[in-house]
This record gives structure tokens, sequence and C-alpha cells, in this order.
């Protein structure tokens, strides 16, 4: 089963479903990704030798 994702609400379904079937298995716990907020105003912050390309339709 190469390239097979398969999702569960807790660690211990999956293990059971895992074992249950007879397979091999490997957990990976999920990356969580931080996101730093953004101003408003940094879409307009100049920014010397970065050419902007705004296109209107």
């Amino acid at each position: 089963m190469q390239g097979t994702r398969m999702s569960f609400r807790s660690k211990e379904d999956a293990v059971h479903f895992a074992e249950k079937q007879g397979w091999d298995y490997f957990i990976e716990t999920p990356e969580v990704k931080s996101i730093p907020p953004k101003n408003y105003a940094e879409n307009y912050v100049y920014r010397p030798n970065k050419l902007r390309i705004c296109r209107t339709k």
C-alpha cells in the first residue's frame, strides 16, 4: 500500500485498525506551522529593488 494516507480521530484508533488488519505501520505527527500576523499596511510598504505587478482585470 504505497502512497496511501489514512486519517483517524485518535492515534489509538489508527493503531487498533492497523493491528486488526495485520499491517505494519508508523505514525507521523502533523507539523504545526505558525504564520506570523501581518498588518494590512505591509501590503503597501516600499521595498526597494522589488517590482510589484498589480493586475486590475
